[in-house]
């Protein structure tokens, strides 16, 4: 008996479901198909390479955002080495606060745009 694709598909995602909540429990999986649907990420790509992928994404972004404020900050406000490590340290302190859950993204745009009217989402990248 031949089944379509789409069977197929199920019963690979149900072959999927069972063996990772072997490995990492309900609750973990529970975690990672809600991350996978919100983020459009399919089961044809491991656990592994996401998170290689995802650690390289991120290193990258931290590397551009970093690099940019400090030029930005040593260009048109002259700050110099000590002032760029303690913006540096406080961007990092910013950026541990959001991966460790500790602050949301949402806490910040509200606090800047309470304290100073910047909306983050009326910022655009000037092409």
């Amino acid at each position: 008996m031949r089944i379509s694709k789409e069977a197929a598909a199920r019963l690979d995602g149900m072959s999927y479901a069972a063996k990772r909540i072997k490995e990492v429990g309900e609750t973990e999986f529970d975690k990672e198909l809600k991350w996978r649907g919100a983020h459009g990420i399919g089961l044809s790509i491991s656990p592994e390479e996401l998170r290689d992928a995802s650690g390289k994404i991120e290193d990258r972004v931290y590397s551009v955002l970093a690099m940019c404020s400090l030029m930005s900050l040593h260009d048109e406000f002259d700050f110099e080495k000590e002032d760029l490590e303690r913006y540096l340290r406080r961007f990092n302190e910013k950026v541990s606060g959001l991966n460790a859950d500790y602050v949301h993204w949402d806490d910040y745009v509200m606090v800047l745009e309470e304290e100073t009217g910047i909306r983050i989402s009326e910022i655009t990248w000037e092409r």
